[in-house]
């Protein structure tokens, strides 16, 4: 079964390309040393995740096979982080995972993940698993809204440029949130909503995020530009 770097780009996350190919195999097998090839035995080969054809193992278990062979924290936060942040599994999913699995190898992976502060990582995920219930292109993730000066005007988590929609769903919609009376008065559509509204409707959301992008495609695209905060995976 395939697993690391491969099955995670086989779930949908970007990645670099290792050099090896990282196989599970059975604890009761021995294979010939292969070049290109790392296989890993265990007594716990789990289910796999068939994609066009050739067994891959969860997103979960691959990023922490990954994670297992790392020995500085930053690389290993930053591993864990990736099903995460692709919305493949959640924090409890990891733990349960790594309690499972042979825990050799697995203290500091298991000390970054205790102190992982996954919120707005874990709500990305969320929000990615909205946007896949829906026939949307993929957007930029993190904008600054501008004018056509490069004055910043407000902030989007998701921005489709072509239409220029904005999507905000990490701060909430509120009282204190005064940059969408900006946003709307250059004329972009704006779609708003909370973290929470993610994880209990997100059936409902899909359907309100597919609305606003046809508002949004039917007006004209306001005169406004985006420049990406932070780079990003997506």
């Amino acid at each position: 079964m395939i697993t690391g770097t491969d099955a995670l780009r086989a779930h949908g996350v970007s990645h670099p390309l290792t050099e090896q190919i990282h196989l599970l195999v059975p604890h009761y097998r021995r294979l010939a040393a292969e070049p290109g090839i790392l296989t890993h035995r265990t007594s716990r080969l789990p289910q796999p995740v068939v994609i066009d054809g050739l067994p891959y193992a969860t997103a979960a278990r691959a990023a922490l096979d990954l994670a297992r062979r790392e020995n500085e924290p930053d690389a290993v936060e930053r591993l864990i982080s990736l099903p995460l942040y692709w919305g493949l599994c959640d924090r409890g999913e990891l733990a349960a995972e790594l309690d499972a699995g042979n825990q050799r190898g697995s203290a500091t992976v298991r000390a970054v993940l205790r102190s992982l502060n996954d919120q707005e990582t874990f709500t990305h995920g969320q929000a990615i698993r909205v946007l896949r219930q829906t026939p949307l292109p993929v957007p930029q993730w993190n904008v600054s809204v501008c004018d056509r000066r490069g004055r910043r005007i407000g902030t989007a988590d998701a921005w489709w440029d072509q239409i220029g929609l904005a999507w905000r769903y990490r701060t909430a919609a509120g009282p204190t949130d005064f940059s969408h009376l900006a946003l709307a008065a250059t004329g972009t559509v704006l779609f708003r909503c909370t973290p929470r509204q993610l994880l209990d409707e997100p059936e409902e959301m899909a359907l309100e995020l597919l609305r606003a992008y046809t508002q949004a495609a039917r007006t004209p695209r306001p005169k406004v530009r985006a420049i990406c905060q932070t780079s990003n995976a997506a």
